[in-house]
C-alpha cells in the first residue's frame, strides 16, 4: 500500500525586531505564525498606529493577498518568530475549494477590515487635534487667572476644565465619525 507523501510547508524564521514586511511592499505570500508574536502597525503622515499583536496559530498579510494590492501595513518579530510561509498560489488552490459565496465574503472583509483600519487612524488623528486644542485653550484659561490665586486653585480648575471639554471632544470625535459613516455609507 502505497504511503501518501507529506508535503514539507517552507517556514522562516523571523529573529526579534526584524520586519517581516513594510506597508507599501508587494504582498509576495502570508505568513502562519508557529511561534513567537508579532506586532501589526500603519505609519500615516509619519506617526505609527499599531494595528495588532498576533501569535501562534494566527495568519498574517492575507488581506493583501485577498485583495490583490500591496501591503497595508508593516509586521516585525517582537520576538524571535517561525512562520510556515503561504504563497499565493497556495491560498488560490485552498480558496478555489471554497464555495463561491464564502470567498466573496472573505474578500468583502478583507476590504472592510482595511476602511476600517484607515477609519481608526482618521479618528486618532482627529481625537488627538481636539485633545491639543483643549490643552491650549485650558494653558490660556489658566493663564488670565489672577497671580494671587493660590496654585491648588488652578490645579482644580485645569483638572475641572480638562475633565469637562475632555468629554465634550470625546463626543465630538465619535459625532465626527458617525456622521463621516453615514456620508461614505454605500446606498443599495
Amino acid at each position: 500500500m502505497k504511503q501518501p507523501i507529506s508535503r514539507v510547508l517552507k517556514r522562516k524564521l523571523f529573529p526579534k525586531d526584524v520586519h517581516i514586511a513594510r506597508q507599501g511592499d508587494d504582498a509576495d505570500c502570508a505568513y502562519l505564525i508557529q511561534t513567537g508574536k508579532v506586532r501589526i502597525y500603519q505609519i500615516n503622515g509619519g506617526k505609527e498606529y499599531d494595528l495588532a499583536t498576533v501569535g501562534a496559530g494566527e495568519i498574517i498579510g492575507e488581506m493583501a493577498l485577498f485583495v490583490n494590492m500591496k501591503r497595508t501595513a508593516h509586521m516585525i518579530a517582537m520576538d524571535d518568530t517561525i512562520a510556515i510561509v503561504i504563497s499565493p498560489k497556495m491560498m488560490n488552490q485552498k480558496l478555489a475549494k471554497t464555495d463561491p459565496t464564502i470567498r466573496a465574503i472573505v474578500s468583502m472583509l478583507s476590504k472592510r477590515l482595511i476602511k476600517l483600519n484607515k477609519d481608526m487612524i482618521d479618528q486618532k488623528d482627529t481625537f488627538q487635534d481636539i485633545q491639543k486644542t483643549v490643552t491650549g485653550l485650558t494653558d490660556k484659561i489658566l493663564d488670565s487667572v489672577p497671580d494671587d490665586q493660590p496654585d491648588d486653585y488652578k490645579d482644580a480648575l485645569r483638572s475641572i476644565i480638562e475633565q469637562e471639554v475632555g468629554e465634550a471632544a470625546k463626543t465630538i470625535a465619535s459625532l465626527g465619525s458617525e456622521i463621516k459613516k453615514t456620508i461614505n455609507q454605500d446606498v443599495p
